[in-house]
């Protein structure tokens, strides 16, 4: 084997072991972090924004998807709707349980609005949450659709 081939191998060899102890304290690191979060989720300040996973504590509705919510348009029906995203989380009326108007308006005319999300997801920690809405007027059509980061 020539020199030439002896410094490329070597070269190549030392890049691979610089990568591997790269990827070991890195693998370490994240080891540590995340066995740290489950032994001590006291640490973790409650209701704050975990960044590497910002939905880590949202609940979601069996069928939906951000692409799916993102393609609601204002004026669609509920129909159109749960076409769409599938039943809501939650559902929040003007009305009671036996469709009795309570007469509570939104200020913005809104008699109904449908979550798709939820809080309380992660088993270990009080995180952030994401909010997903849909806001319906009395004819059942889409008046808006919301989407907000909750720390509650």
């Amino acid at each position: 084997m020539n020199s030439s081939a002896l410094k490329t191998t070597g070269w190549i060899s030392g890049a691979i072991r610089l990568i591997s102890w790269v990827g070991k304290i890195t693998g370490i690191t994240v080891g540590v972090f995340i066995f740290l979060i489950l032994l001590f989720p006291r640490f973790i300040p409650p209701e704050s924004y975990f960044v590497l996973y910002p939905s880590i504590d949202t609940e979601y509705a069996p069928d939906y998807t951000e692409e799916k919510f993102d393609e609601i348009q204002i004026g669609m029906s509920k129909d159109e709707v749960i076409n769409m995203l599938g039943e809501p989380f939650i559902e929040d009326s003007t009305k009671n349980l036996d469709g009795v108007d309570l007469g509570f308006r939104y200020p913005d005319g809104t008699t109904e609005i449908w979550s798709y999300t939820g809080d309380g997801a992660c088993w270990f920690a009080d995180l952030a949450w994401l909010g997903r809405w849909v806001y319906f007027d009395k004819n059942g059509k889409v008046t808006a659709k919301n989407k907000s980061i909750h720390y509650n």
